[in-house]
């Protein structure tokens, strides 16, 4: 094999290559086992169809390629090497020949790094003229700074509200989920829902907002201005009071613009165009035109940087919180566990609930639920909502009858409220029994219960007979007072926003919203916002 160098223009060198004939028939005979392995030649067993078989098959250009990119490869990186060439880019083949003798002839090309010489630069002189800074430059920079909004439609690439009118919907989990704003709340997309439909009916109505994983999610209908990012899923319908918005992505980050929605400004401003009395909303084309602070895409990237850093610290405290709760349960459990025959010297009484309560639930339905409303109203997650009327006024324990919350939420009230229909009330009519305690047993003993017991359909669910027939072991009255002293205390540790790891979440997150809010204010308080009608 011979290899001559010949050095062009330009800082290019090309190689002239001879391969004798026994060598290239050498490396022909190799190429042509190495692609009988990868082809499935018909009538052959993979690697045993003959030469003249396979060069038929694959054809010989295929197998001549075959040779070049295993031998050329070696001979580059040693000539390059024996050269010391300083190589800026790959070498490419001008032409490549097999002659009829079976040797081959190659030429290839590559460009080298340019050389520079240098002249004596020690002696030289560079005058630098004074700066002066033109007054008020910096305000003059900052305000065209300020100046860099743009109209959230035209750094979207589209903004849609999802169905204004409900398709036929079951409550199949299997199927595609259809969720409200409801669903979006504390920065997430609770797919918690009873409404479902078929693979048909979704692939028509998701074109009208074909949300994506990154998407921004605004509620506009209700509980106007909650914002989540679209997760990834198999695929989610919205109705009408939730907004989808695609971002541009060579124009804004859309965490960043989720940032930027959340902030004071935008906020207030959401707030004042919202319309309607009893239930809130904002339009479509008030939504398009937010003016949205638009820096530079690398600037964008730091604040949500420095953003995410302040949520991180609050994940961590939430995580900490979690893991004393899961203490405090222990504890709970512990306390809650009694001898069954003595307890403090006093014999423990078993009975069932139905026995000490009265059961039922309540005839409101969740679409009934308004934002400002008056009393609390139950429904079958942890988070109650609000009607203007209320249905029971009594101290009372409330869980869910049916979906995900079945035997694990539970609240106590005290006073007037309104219960959802799938939802079950416990009113304690025996007053040797404190209501609080059988809040705390039913946290502790009802869940395993239900896991026993619990019929299970679509979603998990229980029925009356089954909460009726809960046995409940009662101690004296005074060991109820000590175990529900105790056990508050345990809950205001973990709940209580005014003291412990509950306070230090709060006071981080009203943090995060100062500095959010200080580096999302490109105008002076947000003045450059323009409210529309």
């Amino acid at each position: 094999m011979t290899v001559t160098i010949e050095k062009l223009e330009n800082n290019e060198v090309r190689l002239n290559i001879e391969i004798e004939p026994a060598v290239s028939s050498f490396e022909y005979e190799k190429a042509c086992k190495r692609l009988a392995k990868r082809v499935n030649v018909p009538g052959f067993r993979q690697g045993k169809a003959p030469k003249n078989i396979l060069e038929k098959y694959v054809g010989i250009a295929a197998l001549q390629r075959e040779v070049l990119e295993s031998i050329l490869p070696t001979i580059f990186e040693t000539a390059i090497e024996e050269n010391n060439f300083d190589v800026i880019t790959s070498p490419s083949i001008e032409t490549y020949e097999f002659a009829d003798d079976k040797s081959l002839k190659v030429i290839a090309r590559f460009e080298l790094k340019p050389e520079v010489n240098l002249p004596d630069y020690n002696n030289l002189t560079v005058e630098i003229e004074e700066f002066k800074q033109a007054e008020n430059a910096m305000e003059n920079e900052l305000k065209r700074v300020a100046e860099r909004f743009s109209e959230l439609k035209d750094i979207t690439e589209r903004i849609s509200d999802g169905m204004h009118n409900l398709p036929q919907s079951t409550d199949d989990v299997e199927g595609f989920p259809i969720i409200s704003a409801i669903n979006v709340h504390d920065n997430i997309v609770d797919f918690n829902t009873q409404k479902y439909v078929s693979a048909d009916i979704f692939a028509i109505e998701n074109k009208r907002t074909c949300a994506e994983e990154g998407d921004v999610l605004l509620t506009i209908v209700g509980a106007v201005g909650r914002t989540a990012l679209m997760p990834k899923c198999k695929g989610v319908l919205f109705q009408r009071s939730v907004c989808v918005i695609k971002p541009k992505k060579t124009e804004v980050y859309s965490k960043y613009l989720k940032y930027v929605i959340d902030s004071k400004s935008i906020q207030e401003i959401i707030e004042k165009q919202a319309h309607g009395a009893a239930q809130k909303g904002i339009y479509i084309k008030q939504v398009e035109k937010l003016l949205i602070p638009l820096p530079p895409l690398e600037v964008q990237n730091e604040i949500v940087r420095i953003l995410d850093s302040f949520t991180e610290l609050t994940a961590e405290l939430t995580a900490e919180l979690a893991a004393r709760k899961k203490q405090y349960e222990f504890y709970r459990d512990k306390l809650l566990t009694f001898d069954e025959t003595v307890a403090g010297g006093w014999r423990v009484k078993i009975t069932s609930l139905n026995e000490i309560a009265e059961l039922g639930t309540g005839n409101s339905n969740t679409n009934e639920a308004v934002e400002d409303g008056i009393y609390p109203f139950f429904v079958r997650s942890q988070n109650p909502l609000k009607k203007n009327t209320y249905e029971f006024d009594e101290t009372a324990i409330i869980t869910a009858g049916d979906g995900v919350g079945v035997g694990k939420v539970f609240h106590f009230i005290e006073g007037k409220y309104a219960l959802h229909q799938r939802a079950y009330r416990i009113h304690i009519i025996d007053e040797n029994i404190i209501p609080k305690f059988i809040y705390y047993y039913l946290q502790a003993k009802f869940y395993d219960y239900i896991c026993k017991i619990g019929f299970h359909s679509s979603v998990s669910s229980i029925r009356r007979p089954m909460l009726a027939d809960f046995k409940v072991s009662i101690p004296s009255i005074e060991i109820q007072k000590r175990i529900v002293k105790v056990l508050d205390n345990f809950d205001a540790i973990c709940e209580d926003l005014n003291i412990g790891l509950p306070a230090e979440i709060e006071a981080r997150k009203k943090q995060y919203e100062y500095y959010r809010d200080l580096l999302l204010t490109f105008a002076e308080t947000g003045s450059r916002q323009t409210e529309y009608n």
